[in-house]
């Protein structure tokens, strides 16, 4: 999950090959600079390659509390997959 949401973030803080640092306590909005279309962007890729589902984001626990990228991992760790929903995994 770390590695997914990390590559996604990449995307908008490397330049020539170079990725600038970022860490997992850093906002998001205020220190990192990303609007929501762009969240959008990285939520995608994201659920993409960690096959979670792209529904009932509201009954995720950390759904109204996104404020860094420690958040959005934690976001996605508990966000239910795709292969096991009516399973174990769902909320």
């Amino acid at each position: 999950m770390i590695r997914a949401v990390y590559d996604a973030l990449s995307r908008y803080f490397s330049y020539r090959g170079v990725v600038y640092p970022f860490r997992a306590s850093d906002r998001l909005v205020e220190d990192l600079d990303l609007d929501s279309e762009e969240l959008d962007d990285i939520a995608e890729e994201v659920m993409q390659r960690t096959g979670r589902v792209d529904k009932d984001w509201e009954k995720n626990p950390y759904y109204d509390k996104l404020e860094t990228v420690k958040d959005l991992v934690l976001f996605f760790d508990v966000q239910p997959r795709r292969d096991k929903i009516g399973g174990i995994n769902t909320f």
